[in-house]
């Protein structure tokens, strides 16, 4: 149990859960067991995200859980995730960095030919696809983590609609997937599905007709839509949702400004401790607040053009980090989630780094970025502590010259903490290193896909997931020393 990450005293926090079997000796829970009307369910606590019949366990920090079968419910405020993933704005949060089985080599989405995956996300200890067999014809797939299973009780839904294409500042359709939901925003309405069996929970029109993006998170709903004062970000009720068209929260309604005359920023938004961050293609961050209001965080009289954000979690606190740029220089954005402290901006080294146009990357504390010049090779690169133009460590890809990057990221898998730097020479390929810079291996190697095939590098506590979505294919690995 402790190193999976839960607490020995777990049984006395946890006894309150319905049909809770413990250890007469150690005290230790085994299973969860339910009877609904001679209908038996159960799970294992701090092994199953989901129970045998498909509903969720939502888990409390210290590892105590209880089933809900209603996705909207408050208590999902107060939840954390039982397995680190790339879906969690700071996944160490999770109560699971480590799997119990190794992964499967690889495994088809769909068959050859057949049709098309369009999207691709990982959370809960599954990986759900969106496979589209025509413009306004699709199915929601889970697979179980990280053997590549179906998952247990999963009806797949299918989804009638069409796709909204990402265009500049609008980032598109979207599969995500919250704490209960999975869900995908359409060309005319929100769709919704239950994470553990997939029953369709949502089907809501977009008031005034369209919307730009949608973010679910707890029980509630953030969307951003434009109208003719330009764009507008309102925050409902999830359970008011999921019953039909409904009006915002009292209160709950912002405009977020005209969109600029000149290149617009891309829309982002991400939901963090009860309330969603919202950055503003006119280059200002907003924070709305689960039930308070909406407020202006950032107002960018510094007049600088910002790169996609990130969370950085450092200790009890954490800050809303992103690159930014004008003519005059380059700084690194950090701005404190709890309000008491400014936010600052940190230079960053006049040289030319390629992770500048990627978001913010920390692995051990400490700043990475990544260097790829015409002549030169891929270089990881660790900066000191609190110091983003002095570098304390290198790492050199060989035989990378003329490479471009195209990502870094950050890894929880295994039980480590690791980096990745996705480069493309004439075909896609990655590097992994851990915390000292130090290259990781994995085997096998995965495939070296075309440089114009559409891939997607997820992970979670278990495995790391390259996912090929033009021929439909997942290659699972686990890093090794």
């Amino acid at each position: 149990m402790r190193l999976a990450g839960l607490d020995l005293d777990l049984p006395g926090r946890a006894a309150a859960a319905a049909g809770a079997r413990f250890c007469a000796y150690t005290g230790r829970e085994l299973t969860l067991q339910w009877d609904d009307g001679g209908t038996a369910d159960s799970a294992r606590l701090g092994l199953d995200a989901f129970t045998t019949a498909g509903h969720l366990l939502r888990y409390e920090p210290g590892g105590a859980a209880a089933r809900l079968l209603d996705p909207t419910l408050r208590e999902w405020r107060q939840s954390v995730d039982l397995f680190a993933s790339a879906a969690l704005p700071v996944p160490d949060s999770a109560l699971r960095r480590a799997g119990d089985e190794p992964p499967v080599e690889n495994w088809q989405l769909l068959a050859a030919g057949m049709g098309e995956v369009r999207g691709v996300v990982v959370r809960h200890g599954r990986l759900y696809a969106l496979n589209s067999y025509g413009a306004e014809s699709h199915v929601v797939q889970a697979w179980r983590l990280p053997r590549g299973l179906a998952a247990g009780g999963w009806r797949p839904p299918r989804v009638r609609g069409g796709l909204l294409p990402a265009q500049g500042w609008r980032p598109g359709s979207e599969l995500r997937v919250s704490e209960s939901l999975v869900y995908l925003n359409l060309v005319d309405r929100l769709g919704g599905w239950h994470a553990g069996h997939g029953e369709h929970w949502i089907d809501w029109p977009w008031p005034g007709g369209s919307a730009v993006l949608a973010r679910l998170a707890g029980d509630r709903l953030l969307l951003v839509r434009q109208d003719a004062n330009g764009l507008v970000a309102e925050v409902y009720d999830l359970a008011a949702v999921a019953s039909g068209p409904c009006r915002p929260l009292p209160g709950q309604a912002r405009l977020l400004g005209e969109l600029p005359a000149g290149q617009a920023q891309p829309l982002w938004a991400e939901a963090h401790e009860a309330a969603f961050w919202v950055l503003s293609a006119d280059g200002r961050i907003h924070c709305f607040p689960f039930d308070g209001p909406p407020q202006e965080v950032f107002g960018n009289v510094e007049e600088v053009r910002l790169g996609p954000p990130a969370f950085r979690g450092t200790g009890q606190q954490a800050d809303l980090v992103a690159f930014c740029s004008n003519d005059r220089g380059r700084w690194l954005l950090e701005l404190p989630l709890d309000r008491t402290r400014p936010y600052r901006f940190t230079p960053l080294r006049e040289r030319a780094v390629a992770s500048y146009e990627l978001p913010p990357c920390f692995l051990g504390g400490r700043q990475i970025d990544a260097h790829a010049a015409t002549a030169e090779n891929v270089q990881a690169l660790r900066c000191l502590t609190g110091q983003c133009d002095q570098i304390d460590e290198r790492a050199e890809v060989p035989g990378t010259a003329g490479s471009r990057v195209d990502g870094l990221q950050r890894l929880l898998c295994g039980g480590q903490e690791l980096l990745v730097v996705e480069y493309t020479q004439s075909t896609r390929r990655f590097w992994f290193c851990d915390a000292g810079l130090q290259r990781l291996t994995v085997e096998p190697p995965f495939p070296q896909l075309r440089a114009a095939d559409e891939v997607r590098l997820l992970w979670d506590a278990a495995g790391i997931y390259l996912c090929d979505l033009a021929n439909g294919v997942v290659h699972a690995r686990s890093p090794q020393a």
